[in-house]
């Protein structure tokens, strides 16, 4: 079923931990550090778009926080949004950061007024 803010599924209820752990991150909860599939993201993007001190980042559904965890360094803020109340918790616990902001939120229903230089779904 596709995705819509009138759809019939609880998607904040979806999106626990054991969701999380079944689609494959369990490795993100037990080593919540470790850089081994973030460096090679992190290293892709750099190659398609330019980051720096100057950049801002809106980071949609941003799963448990890694992203924006290791983006953090390279840019100067980071609007993060996820559904899930339990991603937003586990993110402000395990990655938190001076310039993420980590909000929950449907991302077809958050609003705001700051502008981006890079959009991350």
């Amino acid at each position: 079923m596709p995705y819509s803010t009138d759809s019939p599924v609880d998607y904040k209820a979806l999106y626990d931990e054991e969701y999380y752990k079944s689609r494959g991150m369990k490795f993100l909860f037990e080593t919540p550090y470790d850089r081994k599939h973030a460096d090679q993201f992190v290293e892709k993007l750099r190659r398609a778009v330019p980051l720096g001190p100057q950049t801002r980042v809106l980071d949609l559904a941003f799963g448990i926080g890694y992203r924006p965890y290791f983006m953090s360094p390279l840019v100067a803020h980071i609007d993060a949004v996820d559904i899930s109340p339990f991603a937003v918790e586990f993110a402000k616990k395990t990655y938190a950061q001076p310039n993420v902001v980590y909000h929950e939120s449907d991302i077809l229903a958050w609003t705001t007024d700051a502008k981006y230089d890079l959009v991350l779904l």
